[in-house]
């Protein structure tokens, strides 16, 4: 029975592991056991042998200093799983900072190795094609100008269309928008990132301007989308200290989004789904001096 092993991190790499998980389940001719390293979401899936990693990303030097203790623990787990299974086949989705340290020892151990959302080195980064290139047998990449990118460096590639296309939830189809403009009330929803400290750092700072358009546009509505990989305390201990009223949405954020006239979000993922569902966003992120 062929073996495989899905590594992701964070709260998008782990919501596409699942689909990757599912699709696998639904597609495979032969019976597939999948191993995986993830979130709730591939946990759900039916992922054995799972290590959650999901939970503890980092975003900027400071925050991954401090969680260089459990990165390491997680990287020695990882490993010493893997020459437990000693699968066939070992699949990374996205997270470079981790995944690419992480794909030179599962290289020199011997696995092969298939990227699923390649770094994206056209934008930032660019030597990373070169640690790709040297580690995975395969790229699956999610926009069709990579696929030339990686080719043309001899990288075998393959354009597999972006994840987030397959869910019917982000249809814009699901959520028509009316076209001409609205005199108010309004809807706001707020999205300060999927990380822990990308909340800590933002959530106040959205809070404040949430504030400011209440006292300017009498009336405005508030959402604030939680992130399924962070826990309801973390945004209910700054909710307490902040005077205006907010929906804390810990389910259907694709609602939340489509139903709000703009979205006060963190570059990210969810900027993408922002604009799938054809929602108008300010895109707003904040880190300390340092990074």
């Amino acid at each position: 029975m062929p073996k495989l092993y899905i590594i992701a991190g964070e709260a998008s790499g782990d919501l596409h592991g699942a689909s990757l998980i599912h699709w696998l389940k639904k597609e495979s001719v032969d019976e597939l056991t999948i191993y995986g390293v993830g979130g709730d979401r591939m946990k759900a899936a039916g992922a054995l042998e799972f290590l959650d990693l999901a939970h503890f990303h980092a975003t900027g030097i400071t925050a991954a200093i401090r969680q260089i203790p459990k990165y390491r623990k997680a990287f020695a787990a990882i490993i010493s799983s893997i020459q437990k299974v000693h699968p066939d086949l070992v699949v990374l989705i996205d997270n470079p900072g981790f995944n690419l340290h992480l794909a030179k020892k599962i290289h020199l151990l011997g696995f092969p190795l298939v990227y699923y959302i390649t770094p994206q080195v056209w934008a930032w980064a660019p030597k990373r094609i070169k640690k790709i290139k040297k580690y995975f047998v395969k790229s699956l990449v999610v926009f069709d100008f990579e696929e030339r990118l990686f080719r043309e460096s001899n990288i075998p590639a393959i354009w597999v269309g972006h994840p987030l296309r397959d869910i019917p939830a982000l249809s814009p189809l699901k959520h028509p928008r009316h076209e001409t403009p609205k005199a108010g009330p309004y809807t706001v929803a707020l999205m300060p990132g999927s990380r822990k400290t990308e909340v800590s750092h933002l959530l106040p700072l959205y809070l404040e301007a949430a504030g400011i358009l209440s006292r300017k546009l009498n009336g405005t509505r508030f959402l604030l989308v939680q992130s399924p990989t962070l826990p309801h305390s973390l945004y209910t201990r700054v909710l307490k200290k902040n005077p205006v009223p907010v929906s804390l949405i810990d389910k259907n954020s694709y609602e939340a989004i489509a139903s709000s006239d703009i979205v006060l979000v963190c570059s990210g993922t969810a900027t993408l789904e922002c604009a799938m569902l054809g929602t108008p966003m300010i895109i707003l992120n904040r880190s300390n001096l340092l990074n």
